[in-house]
């Protein structure tokens, strides 16, 4: 990893795991008493081979003079007894503290990884719809899964990285101290055999990235294709699909066989020329001048973790390289987390007692386009059933949009009572306020739980009265699981009707203020049409409804109706009046339908 890399990893880094530093740094004073123990442990082992092959703590190295100082100090008389006690001891506090390291390691990655989840989807639910809207399929999903997850992945990598470097300078230290010529050879060897590697480790890492980015787009794929899977057997386009997601499967085929070449170039070797470099070192030593095998032994020992160490931190940092997209994904989910919240500066609870009205009210999506809402104005009283109707694009979803608060007018105002929506509470706002889009979202789940969705204070007694509203109790109560039948992925087990009078049941249950349908019959049969119009005339009066329509026949009962072109209230009135004059614009578009 190049120096600016580690910088940026550094910075990263710190940026995800700040809050858990306190946790990190006693992970890492874990680290530290751990390799202490351990080098004290393996340091142990000198007097023990003395003590065995001549009977006495001898030899010149300083583990050895320590130990002999330590036995007078506390007047013990060195015996084999004493030895293994000590050895076997310290080795025992070693695995001690590496069991409550790795309890520790596990419980912060998984703690943080449920904390980050928890905290990215609660906030991506409250974001603003214009950027709800715009993600890619399984965005959301790849971030707070699998980035996370990779997230939680690399802490306890580097927990283990502490580890590693802790032991890996604690017995450099004590192979200096035991054997200096034996440890910068060591570290030359290790030095040499990273710098030999370095090509292969970033081709290893660049086919690692790509590899990643083809699962992603394999699982975007996928996924795109499943929701779409009616339409591409309609298309009879499935061998197309098909073969162009294989090109994807072979490619990720390829990549995992070239990463398997890298990763045998890399680690196979290693062993080999590791026991070869440590034979040379036994006959060099050997020849030198002052030569002790035990202590040669335990350098051995230690050169052999050395080196273990050097390869799995090699390991960490091609790892920890290879997660920085991972962590910028998350850094840029949470960047525009803090961006695009859903505004609610309202104070005032929901209070709906003589109109509804919007006062000169324009809206642009981006300065590059034209204003799709120009000034509209329009007045509904409570109670009223009134009807939105226009060519396609004249801004009638948008206009519902801004009623549901999914946008917030470029100007003007939208007025309740003459109170301006944005001043009141946006849940209290909710609450009051229903929709039924022309696109039902269902659950795959039991009808009783889609009428219910999530909001465990609906009683049964309510979801019942609601399927009865919404004239779907027939067909509910002729299936033979009734309200408990499941109605499939998206609704698909039940008909386009049906899963219209579900969504409009889900809406009645709630008991709204204000019912907003949106071409809520547009794409159904004209049964289904006849029965949701049977409903609509139970609720009026109960509510204040506001019906978009391209069917004429939705809107017809309809108190009051308006006509919007290009964004503009052009005429309004009464069906009635506006069909009583030839010129209207709904009466040439009636007799047209007609």
């Amino acid at each position: 990893m190049s120096t600016e890399r580690l910088k940026k990893f550094f910075y990263l880094f710190k940026r995800m795991y700040g809050k858990y530093s306190l946790q990190v740094f006693l992970l890492i004073g874990l680290s530290i008493f751990n390799g202490l123990i351990g080098s004290l442990g393996i340091s142990t082992l000198i007097p023990l081979f003395s003590y065995v092959s001549e009977g006495r703590i001898s030899g010149d190295d300083p583990i050895s003079r320590g130990f002999s100082a330590i036995f007078q100090y506390f007047h013990l008389i060195p015996s084999l007894r004493v030895l293994l006690i000590t050895v076997i001891s310290l080795f025992l506090l070693k695995a001690i503290i590496l069991a409550i390291f790795s309890y520790l390691k596990t419980s912060i990655a998984i703690s943080y990884e449920l904390h980050m989840r928890r905290k990215l989807y609660a906030k991506a639910l409250w974001m603003k719809w214009s950027y709800l809207s715009s993600q890619k399929l399984g965005y959301l999903n790849d971030v707070i899964i699998y980035d996370v997850g990779s997230l939680s992945a690399l802490l306890k990598q580097f927990a283990t990285f502490s580890l590693n470097l802790s032991s890996f300078v604690i017995y450099t230290a004590t192979a200096v101290s035991i054997s200096p010529f034996v440890a910068s050879a060591t570290m030359g060897f290790g030095l040499l055999s990273i710098l030999l590697l370095k090509p292969f480790m970033g081709k290893l890492l660049t086919i690692g990235q790509e590899g990643n980015l083809t699962k992603k787009e394999i699982a975007h794929q996928i996924n795109e294709n499943i929701l779409g899977a009616k339409t591409i057997k309609i298309m009879g386009v499935e061998r197309v699909l098909s073969e162009a997601t294989n090109k994807l499967f072979y490619k990720l085929r390829d990549l995992a066989f070239r990463f398997r070449k890298m990763r045998i170039i890399i680690d196979d070797p290693v062993e080999p020329l590791s026991m070869i470099f440590i034979t040379v070192l036994f006959a060099v030593s050997f020849l030198r001048p002052g030569f002790e095998l035990a202590a040669f032994l335990v350098a051995i020992y230690l050169i052999k973790n050395i080196l273990d160490y050097v390869d799995k931190m090699r390991d960490f940092a091609m790892a920890a390289n290879g997660m920085i997209p991972n962590i910028q994904r998350v850094i840029q989910l949470q960047n525009e987390l803090e961006e695009y919240p859903e505004e609610n500066s309202g104070v005032l609870e929901f209070k709906f007692e003589r109109e509804f009205a919007m006062k000169g009210v324009r809206f642009i999506y981006n300065k590059n386009s034209g204003y799709v809402l120009d000034g509209i104005n329009l007045s509904i009283k409570r109670g009223e059933m009134a009807g939105i109707i226009g060519v396609s694009g004249a801004g009638k979803t948008t206009l519902a949009d801004l009623i549901l608060r999914l946008f917030l007018p470029s100007s003007g105002e939208i007025l309740l009572d003459g109170k301006n929506i944005q001043n009141i509470k946006l849940d209290s706002w909710r609450k009051n306020i229903g929709y039924v889009a022309q696109d039902i979202f269902l659950k795959n789940d039991t009808i009783e739980n889609n009428i219910r969705f999530y909001d465990p204070d609906i009683p049964e007694a309510d979801i019942v009265d609601a399927a009865k509203m919404a004239q779907c109790s027939d067909f509910i109560n002729a299936l033979p699981k009734g309200f408990k039948s499941k109605v499939g992925e998206r609704g698909a087990l039940l008909s386009g009707g049906q899963r219209q009078r579900i969504a409009l049941a889900r809406t009645i249950a709630r008991r709204p203020q204000l019912l907003i349908l949106d071409e809520a019959t547009s794409s159904i049969d004209n049964q289904s049409e006849i029965l949701i119009k049977k409903a609509i005339e139970t609720l009026r009066g109960k509510m204040t409804i506001i019906i978009i329509a391209h069917r004429l026949s939705t809107i017809m009962d309809a108190d009051k109706l308006f006509y919007l072109e290009k964004g503009r209230v052009i005429e309004e009135g009464s069906p009635r009046q506006l069909l009583s004059d030839p010129d209207s614009h709904f009466s040439k578009m009636h007799n047209v339908k007609t």
